[in-house]
């Protein structure tokens, strides 16, 4: 009858459709097995990659790091004023930097008039101010052979007195209708970045003429722990505990931040027994 047939037909249509699909289930399978060892393989390439890239980076940072110990210790066999001149090559790149973090994300720079060098104006108006008063003091006068300087350093107030009333009067006269926030807010900023790097390292220069070993010292473990803090978290992050130090800084450690606390506190112990033999 029509019904048996059609019953009949379904019935096949149905084995038909579950061989086709363990089939199918098979070559799956042998796919999946084929692209295992293939998986392994890549993971294992990417694991050696990833090893090989933390070696070429660990070699890097000891050639580099060590050519900057050594540059370090020679300007500090020069003399103070050597290492004088170092601190302040690094005031003037630190305050770029400062400012051109803010510099490279403003899009109102280019409408208002002498932007960047209001900004340096201020600064060499504070280091003038900040040096000539550290070199007019009687430890650090007597180092000064220049007569141009020797007889500039009494008036170092007065000229910087005329100095910042230049900076604020061109600071009023590039005021733009428009841009009063946008200006004050850029000098607010400004202020910040050399409070930063020149009032902050002002008392430097007192250390350095005080002798070498309150320079380096604290310089010494500002070093110790940067490094320590590196390795220790190359050796053991994350391995012995995974909880995030910082979101701002993601790969920084525990490890690293406990490690090169610990080897700065034991540095801090040895270091002057070493610098008091020179």
């Amino acid at each position: 009858s029509p019904a048996t047939i059609n019953r009949a037909a379904s019935a096949t249509s149905l084995r038909s459709d579950s061989e086709s699909e363990a089939d199918t289930d098979v070559e799956l399978h042998e796919k999946d097995r084929q692209q295992a060892p293939d998986t392994e393989k890549g993971s294992s390439l990417a694991t050696h990659s990833s090893g090989e890239n933390k070696l070429k980076k660990l070699m890097k940072r000891l050639f580099f790091g060590t050519i900057l110990i050594c540059s370090f210790f020679a300007i500090i066999s020069l003399g103070h004023l050597a290492t004088l001149l170092l601190v302040f090559c690094v005031q003037i790149l630190m305050f770029r930097e400062l400012v051109t973090v803010r510099y490279n994300y403003e899009r109102n720079r280019h409408k208002v008039p002498l932007f960047r060098t209001t900004q340096w104006g201020w600064f060499y108006t504070c280091m003038f101010y900040s040096y000539g008063h550290a070199f007019y003091s009687e430890q650090i006068f007597s180092t000064v052979r220049s007569r141009t300087l020797l007889q500039l350093l009494p008036y170092v107030e007065l000229i910087s007195l005329c100095l910042y009333s230049a900076m604020l009067m061109t600071f009023v006269f590039t005021l733009k209708k428009g841009y009063y926030k946008y200006q004050v807010s850029q000098l607010a900023w400004t202020i910040a970045a050399i409070v930063i790097t020149v009032v902050q390292v002002n008392s430097f220069t007192q250390n350095i003429f005080s002798g070498l070993f309150w320079f380096v010292y604290p310089a010494g473990l500002v070093v110790c722990n940067d490094s320590m803090a590196y390795f220790s978290g190359l050796a053991l992050g994350r391995t012995l505990i995974r909880r995030q130090f910082s979101s701002i800084s993601p790969n920084k450690t525990w490890e690293g931040f406990i490690g090169g606390g610990i080897c700065t506190v034991l540095f801090a112990a040895v270091f002057p027994l070493i610098l008091v033999r020179f």
